[in-house]
């Protein structure tokens, strides 16, 4: 049946019991029966000292959760203090059939709910138009427009457009009506529009009329670690499938256009990644290619690509020595170019090194300019060089012009034929000799017996290259010319005209070699070539080498004429 109160157990009235001390006279919180004191109305509270009820002049009533006694209680004293619910019905409404309340309905506790709320008007909590806290285990379905001016908070998951209706969803911030928009009917997201453009229907498109129509990725870390921006690809027509790729795919590209005044399809340059290889599990080989578009072009084309070799390649897209391009890589440089310069090293301003050459971080040479005309050509260190002026090529060492320091060719490495338009000039001027003196008679002896000396012969080079056809030439034996001197008891070593050449040398075998053409590298034969070295040297074959400067001989038998 029904009941008025709080509870069915507690009835109408509530009783408080408390055993007094010595002169108190405050009476609160819980008594006896373990329930606390709290009343809404003093003139529904009774109290009661030793069973004696007292009268409203005995005590005060004032703060709903204290009684105080006007005259204090003695020790052991019980006081009883009874309070009576208060309660008016307004309006009632029957449990089985139900109603209606014509007026506002105020509730201090929690309404619960279990069929339906079907409200007409406005949900009003707390007296604003601010809906603070709903919380709702079930499904909510609106047909109209929801409203919320404060902040939605989902703890759950969040599910827009379930049914897979055309419908939009769009997010509008300060300054923009579009700051987020999902168009529900083409499978796009916009951010700053709410259409696709007119150059690619991507699936995220952003714009803007600012510094801000852009992407920003940072990542926090004390470590070395990075953000990103990945592209992939895989063959599968299927999302989440992983069909391996092939050698060439395209996986990913980068993308600049601008308006041309038609609209923003034509592409002004790119960069895109392909697979540069056969790919396989935990193995992705990948070329990288930077392509830009031409004046007066609708298309990008390529300008340059890094390989999966680590490669540079500019102008070509093989390695191939035979194909115009520029190569740059850890392990050479090459360019090719059919028709002008290949290479062009400039130097602005002022004379200095145009290029260096190093060997295990040691200069060994340089290529310069010099005075703004001349090219220099010097070995690292005291080594020799050339100058190249307008009408000479000059002796250079240890980096600078030099006068009488250099050898054309030496006694292990000559050259062969000397063409020329006149006869070398010998330097003879007085200034620079000394001990001048006429040929003593054995020295006239020995120019006498070198005139019987001169002889006909062939060079056995000449005969292993040429057989029959090697030619003859005429000259003196520079051993005769040494026996001349000796039988004259003079050694042929103090006159210039005789030359002593001794050095060492070793045969050294060189293996085959492979072609290979990803790397540049030609097939060769196996051979062998003859190291020198011009001091004594371990494992080496000492080789001495007579020679005749002629210039000198012919004058030298002339004298004794």
């Amino acid at each position: 049946m029904a009941y008025i109160g709080v509870s069915p157990s507690n009835g109408v009235r509530r009783k408080h019991t408390y055993t007094a001390t010595a002169a108190q006279t405050s009476f609160t919180g819980a008594g006896a029966e373990g329930i606390t004191l709290s009343y809404l109305d003093s003139n529904y509270v009774d109290v009661y000292q030793n069973g004696v009820k007292l009268s409203e002049a005995d005590y005060t009533s004032t703060t709903g959760t204290t009684v105080v006694l006007a005259t204090g209680a003695f020790v052991s004293d019980m006081v009883e203090i009874v309070v009576y619910d208060v309660f008016s019905v307004a309006d009632t409404v029957s449990k089985s059939a139900g109603g209606t309340f014509d007026g506002n309905i105020t509730a201090a506790g929690t309404i619960t709910v279990t069929g339906n709320a079907d409200l007409n008007g406005d949900l009003d909590v707390d007296g604003t138009s601010n809906l603070d806290v709903v919380d709702i285990d079930g499904t909510v379905n609106m047909a109209s427009t929801a409203l919320v001016t404060g902040v939605l908070t989902a703890n759950g998951g969040a599910v827009f457009n379930e049914g897979s209706a055309d419908v939009d969803f769009r997010v509008e911030s300060n300054g923009n009506a579009n700051m987020l928009f999902v168009d529900g009917g083409n499978d796009r997201v916009y951010i700053g529009k709410n259409a696709t453009g007119s150059t690619f229907n991507a699936k995220l498109q952003i714009e803007d009329t600012g510094a801000a129509a852009g992407i920003a990725i940072h990542r926090a870390n004390a470590g070395t670690g990075q953000g990103n921006l990945n592209f992939s690809k895989s063959r599968a027509a299927t999302i989440g499938d992983n069909t391996v790729v092939q050698d060439d795919d395209n996986l990913g590209a980068i993308v600049w256009s601008g308006a041309d005044g038609t609209d923003r399809a034509t592409p002004a340059a790119q960069i895109h990644s392909a697979v540069d290889g056969t790919p396989g599990s935990n193995d992705m080989p990948g070329r990288l290619i930077f392509s830009t578009t031409a004046d007066g072009a609708a298309a990008v084309t390529e300008r340059m690509r890094v390989t999966a070799a680590g490669d540079l390649l500019i102008g070509k897209t093989t390695t191939a020595l035979g194909t115009a391009g520029h190569r740059i890589s850890s392990a050479v440089g090459t360019f090719v170019r059919d028709g002008g310069g290949a290479l062009i090293v400039h130097r602005l301003s002022n004379d200095g090194n145009l290029l260096e050459f190093y060997k295990d971080s040691t200069l060994v040479g340089t290529i310069k300019s010099n005075g703004g005309v001349t090219l220099d050509i010097d070995g690292g260190g005291d080594r020799v060089g050339l100058a190249f002026t307008a009408s000479a090529y000059l002796p250079r060492k240890n980096g600078s012009l030099s006068d009488n320091t250099n050898d054309l060719g030496d006694g292990s490495r000559r050259f062969d034929d000397f063409f020329a338009t006149n006869n070398a000039i010998n330097t003879s001027d007085r200034n620079e000799k000394q001990d001048i003196a006429e040929l003593s008679d054995a020295e006239t002896r020995v120019a006498v017996a070198c005139k019987s000396l001169l002889r006909k012969f062939r060079w056995k080079d000449a005969v292993a290259s040429k057989g029959d056809n090697a030619r003859t030439h005429f000259g003196i034996i520079a051993q005769d010319l040494q026996d001349a001197f000796a039988a004259e008891s003079l050694d042929a070593s103090d006159y210039a005209m005789f030359c002593s050449d001794t050095w060492w040398e070793k045969e050294i075998s060189v293996d085959a070699v492979e072609a290979d053409e990803a790397n540049e590298i030609q097939a060769k034969d196996a051979y062998t070539y003859t190291d020198t070295k011009q001091e004594a040297t371990t494992g080496y074959t000492e080789k001495t080498r007579l020679g005749v400067r002629y210039g000198e001989l012919l004058a030298f038998i002339i004298s004794a004429i």
